[in-house]
């Protein structure tokens, strides 16, 4: 199996999958998984630090907690699970442009370890 990996504002196919807890009014998706989005409390304290530089102690330690938290809730809901609710060639959505500061990044890692291989599209 295949999965890939975008932002709403750059995937225009018919193989989009919400994986966020809302998502623009214009995106077309075909399925929405919201259980494997961060909670509202995960994306709101990430946002309060997410622009500040890359360098930053205080982003890198908000990341660390977020990406702990993120990792926690993927565990906890089972690769068997997690697995079952994808389909070979599902593009996997949400807001953030980049994919470096993104919980889809941390989902991608978690993938390749259950066996999936992921693709970020361009």
């Amino acid at each position: 199996m295949e999965i890939y990996t975008s932002s709403y504002w750059k995937y225009g196919g018919a193989r989009g999958v919400q994986i966020s807890v809302s998502k623009p009014s214009d995106s077309v998706i075909y399925k929405k998984l919201v259980e494997l989005s961060p909670s509202w409390e995960m994306v709101n304290s990430w946002n309060q630090v997410k622009d500040l530089p890359d360098e930053s102690p205080i982003k890198n330690k908000a990341w660390e907690e977020y990406s702990d938290k993120y990792w926690i809730q993927l565990n906890t809901l089972g690769a068997e699970h997690v697995l079952s609710l994808l389909v070979d060639g599902d593009v996997l959505l949400c807001w953030c442009g980049k994919r470096k500061w993104c919980h889809r990044s941390i989902f991608a890692e978690w993938l390749e370890l259950n066996g999936i291989h992921v693709k970020e599209l361009p």
